[in-house]
């Protein structure tokens, strides 16, 4: 910060940040699942196609910032701006691995737990033994993205001197953000029959899960992935899905926000009412490859043409709010307002994605063989908020409050799910059935939806209690949701994607002798992630609650502090669910994550 004169003060902030994270994964599957024999409630015999998956990844993002502005107050008038860019580059490097046997019996048994089943191999090959088995694949993954933001806005204010306080705004912003993305991701496969034995490997002793399964034979995955460099000849190169998995994916798209907005105040007695509107206009462009099949899928002239697409609309959100202060402890607002969810514009042009089991989603864990399309025809979400709250300050350090509000959404976007059939003729042409029975996912928008929820929140520091009992403080908060709706038809649903109906945070704190300590237990209740017509598809996140402690303590005639924050005390699991929560879909565990170190400020 620098303060040029009286009136204006300027500011530089700089921001660089680099993020490095490796993990490695070693996950048992099954596949192809045929049921044997007749099961009961919590056993079911399976003969599937098991399989060895293990993967070895890099992620890194590289991050800077630059951000200029100021602000100057000259008679009346209050002024603020500012200019930004940032820029961010990712890699995600990873080496991966699969070994298959077929025609493998499993007996599944949920009597001891439904998130933990016993699982025991009762016929079929033995598992550990490589050679009664096969190379699926050994693939090796690059990807490399790019994230540049521009941005900038400028705000004036003006205060008028009259019997009822009163003062306009207005402003300008401007938003500019571009990504690119480049992928490659070769494939080889073993040439010919071969010792796979030779794999065997000893580094991964620990039991899976915690020590819930056993410890099956992994294979060495690394020795497999030197081989590829040391001896090529013992691989078969997949030259076409080089081809597909590089030059298909490989992107560029853009958004710009340009927008203008005016607001005023009036102060009359205890109600201060604000209104006013924003304008904008949203351009939107981006560029793939498009498929030209006159080509060969090995040849990389199948995808040398680019395809491009473009699109713009305008907007205006209105907005009108009231606060009405009874007394100057109790306060009461209302307010409403319109607002936009606009899709992710690297959907917006047409593409398709083929998610192999082993390509993860940070989103979603399950690990399921899909097709991702874009649907260039998404449109933007909006919704009118309606909300009423009331505020209460005590004496000592604290409030509590009560609002209620309402979210009336048209045109919501929500991802669907569905099974691909056989000769389906999306894919039929070009793939003929090799996708059959995988899911094919697109965004889409739906008729309307309605939240109404309820919302709690008490916080209070317990200065009224003698001694050392006066550090301590209480909070906690609650939400209650409920919602309506209509997907593509105009049947109602009571579940609408993406809300979680009940949440809530209590804890405990307490301030004084340089600490700072605080114990919360926080709750998310179950929600719908992905919608399916059938309702036995639905796919649920499980209810969650988790316990997370943090303390500090600032070192004595020095401006230091040192921190301990454990994240996830209980080590809490994550799950989801198929319409009913014995229907486990998936469920993870990940510990305690510990945090600590010094803090500092000059």
């Amino acid at each position: 910060h620098f303060k040029l004169n009286a009136s204006t003060t300027l500011f530089l902030n700089l921001l660089y940040n680099d993020f490095n994270d490796e993990m490695s994964q070693h996950k048992f599957r099954v596949g192809n699942v045929k049921p044997v024999g007749t099961a009961t409630e919590t056993v079911q015999d399976i003969n599937v196609r098991s399989e060895y998956e293990l993967e070895g990844r890099t992620r890194t993002v590289e991050t800077g910032m630059v951000q200029l502005g100021g602000r100057t107050q000259w008679r009346n008038y209050d002024i603020d701006y500012d200019l930004s860019t940032s820029t961010s580059y990712g890699t995600d490097r990873r080496h991966i691995m699969s070994l298959r046997h077929n025609n493998i019996t499993f007996r599944i048994d949920q009597t001891g737990s439904v998130y933990y089943p016993t699982i025991t191999q009762i016929a079929g090959n033995d598992i550990s033994d490589y050679n009664k088995g096969s190379l699926n694949y050994l693939d090796r993954q690059f990807y490399q993205a790019w994230d540049d933001v521009t941005a900038g806005k400028l705000n004036v204010k003006r205060t008028f001197d009259t019997r009822y306080p009163t003062d306009i705004k207005t402003g300008l912003r401007y938003r500019h953000q571009e990504k690119t993305q480049d992928r490659w991701k070769p494939r080889w496969k073993a040439n010919g029959p071969s010792d796979l034995n030779r794999w065997h490997g000893n580094d991964r002793m620990v039991f899976p899960v915690e020590g819930r399964y056993q410890r099956w034979s992994w294979p060495d995955f690394e020795a497999a992935n030197r081989e590829i460099d040391e001896h090529p000849e013992n691989f078969i190169y997949d030259k076409g899905r080089e081809v597909e998995q590089d030059l298909k994916d490989d992107f560029t798209a853009g958004e710009k926000i340009y927008a203008v907005y005016a607001m005023g105040s009036l102060k009359t007695g205890p109600l201060t009412t604000v209104a006013g509107v924003r304008l904008e206009r949203t351009e939107t462009y981006g560029t793939n490859a498009a498929q030209n099949e006159a080509y060969a899928t090995t040849d990389p002239l199948r995808y040398a043409e680019k395809q491009s697409i473009k699109g713009a609309y305008n907007n205006s959100f209105p907005g009108l709010h009231f606060r009405f202060a009874a007394t100057p402890k109790l306060i009461f607002r209302a307010s409403a307002s319109t607002s936009i969810g606009r899709p992710s514009f690297s959907k917006l042009f047409p593409g398709m994605r083929i998610r192999d089991r082993n390509d993860e989603d940070g989103e979603d864990d399950t690990d399921i063989p899909r097709i991702e399309m874009n649907n260039p025809d998404i449109k933007p979400q909006f919704s009118d908020n309606f909300d009423i709250v009331s505020e209460y300050y005590f004496s000592s350090i604290g409030s509590i409050s009560l609002s209620v509000f309402r979210k009336e959404i048209e045109g919501f976007i929500f991802s669907k799910d569905e099974r691909i059939l056989a000769n389906d003729p999306r894919f039929f042409d070009q793939y003929g059935n090799r996708f059959e029975g995988w899911l094919l996912r697109t965004n889409r928008n739906g008729g309307w939806a309605r939240v109404d929820g309820l919302e709690f929140n008490y916080q209070q520091q317990l200065t009224f209690l003698p001694g050392f009992l006066n550090g301590f403080g209480i909070y906690t908060n609650g939400t209650l949701l409920r919602s309506r709706g209509t997907y593509e038809d105009n049947i109602i649903h009571d579940e609408i994607k993406g809300f979680t109906k009940r949440s809530a945070n209590i804890g405990l704190s307490y301030i004084k002798y340089g600490y700072t300590a605080r114990l919360s237990v926080n709750y998310n209740g179950g929600r719908l992630t992905n919608y399916d017509e059938d309702p036995m598809e639905l796919v649920y996140d499980g209810a969650r609650t988790s316990v997370d402690f943090s303390i500090k303590y600032a070192l004595p005639r020095t401006r230091t502090s040192i921190f301990v924050d454990i994240n996830n005390l209980t080590n809490s699991k994550r799950t989801k669910y198929q319409a009913y929560e014995n229907r486990q879909l998936d469920t993870q565990t990940y510990g305690m994550r510990i945090t600590a170190g010094i803090s500092g400020e000059f």
